[in-house]
Order: C-alpha cells, then structure tokens, then sequence
C-alpha cells in the first residue's frame, strides 16, 4: 500500500477542516501540515516535503500558482510530479 503524504492549502480555515475531514476517511494519504497562505504554504513544502499538495488557486497574499513558481526544489509543476500538469 502506498501512502501519500498530503499538505493542505486554503486561506478559509472551513474550506481546510472540510478538506482534513475528507482526507481523514483515507490512511493512503496522511495529512503532513496546513497553509493559511501562501507564504505558509512554501515554509511547509520546504519542512515538510509533502508527496501532494492541495493548493487553493486565489489567496490574499500569493495566488497558488506563485506558490509553485516560488517553492524550493524540483519543478512542483512538471508532469512527473503531479496527477496533472500546472496550468
């Protein structure tokens, strides 16, 4: 069994507990951290190296396709990284 190690992202602390809850039902994918921004969001893609992402596109401070334009190490966009592609 594989496990993915998820990072949630969403400036509405709703929209993340909803999120948390669904993940909650799934062991395959442990929550490793949460982001109320997008600055938090890099800091914990740094710490945490998560194996996916779910990035809210419209936050105040970054959208999140700046997140991915900005965090550290390998192209968070490329095809062999994600399920899709970044638009």
């Amino acid at each position: 069994m594989s496990v993915f190690r998820t990072l949630v992202v969403d400036d509405e602390p709703p929209a993340r507990k909803k999120l948390l809850r669904l993940l909650a039902e799934h062991p395959d994918f442990p929550v490793a951290g949460e982001a109320g921004s997008g600055r938090e969001a890099i800091a914990a893609i740094t710490a945490l190296k998560p194996n996916i992402v779910l990035l809210d596109v419209q936050m105040p401070d970054m959208d999140g396709f700046a997140v991915l334009r900005e965090a550290p190490g390998e192209d968070l966009c490329s095809s062999n990284r994600t399920a899709a592609p970044c638009l």
